[in-house]
């Protein structure tokens, strides 16, 4: 049967082109794409598919490069609360960004305080590290993360060039939801979550949820200082 394809190619923010994914029948343009998760709970995938977990004390790899060269990694604790999330470079180190706010850059054995005031942005071993009134933004190459440690919201946004070059549970970002899950190693949200977790402590609590109304929950737009 033969299958109709509509595509119209979308005019991308900065002037930058679109990535062309090709699939079996119809070809998608991708200009980026935007993962986001609530309070270690919620989640939705660059392709804008929606799921829970509720699995706690947990390292789940929220969004890797295919190539490994980059990763952001979120760290839950007994209540399913970010405890911190990590920003990896296999060429800058690692980025912790704790709920406490603190900043620590870690590059083999040595380690380092990272300071940023409010409103201020800082170059920091590799990192581009700025802040808002209760937001912490960090950017590796062209990927970015976003994160407000008094809610846990978060959200991870990479360019073009990383359309269809992307894995964990954020999923492809080639603009094809359906296929968020379809893998070789899992076929659900809930196995792609297993697939992607490393379970720091099995004997933990059940999740005990907070009270963040006294948080401004409202989000950033998308910042472009790594555009």
């Amino acid at each position: 049967e033969d299958v109709l394809c509509t595509v119209v190619k979308p005019i991308c923010a900065n002037g930058h082109e679109p990535t062309e994914i090709r699939g079996e029948c119809c070809t998608t343009y991708v200009c980026g794409c935007t993962c986001s998760g609530f309070a270690g709970v919620g989640f939705t995938s660059f392709d804008s598919t929606s799921f829970t977990s509720t699995v706690v004390c947990t390292e789940v790899t929220v969004a890797q490069s295919i190539d490994g060269q980059f990763s952001i990694s979120v760290y839950k604790n007994e209540n399913s609360q970010i405890d911190y999330i990590n920003v990896f470079s296999v060429e800058h180190g690692s980025l912790k960004i704790s709920r406490s706010e603190a900043i620590q850059h870690i590059l083999g054995q040595q380690s380092s305080t990272v300071s940023v005031s409010t409103g201020g942005e800082v170059n920091a071993h590799g990192f581009t590290v700025s802040r808002s009134y209760n937001e912490i933004r960090a950017c590796i190459g062209s990927a970015q993360l976003a994160y407000t440690p008094c809610t846990g919201a978060w959200s991870v946004s990479v360019s073009a060039a990383y359309a269809g070059r992307m894995e964990g549970i954020c999923g492809q970002c080639d603009g094809i939801s359906d296929n968020d899950f379809t893998t070789a190693q899992y076929s659900t949200s809930a196995s792609a979550v297993d697939y992607w977790t490393i379970y720091t402590n099995e004997e933990c609590d059940d999740i005990i949820c907070e009270d963040t109304t006294a948080c401004d929950t409202t989000f950033s737009e998308v910042f472009d200082i790594c555009s």
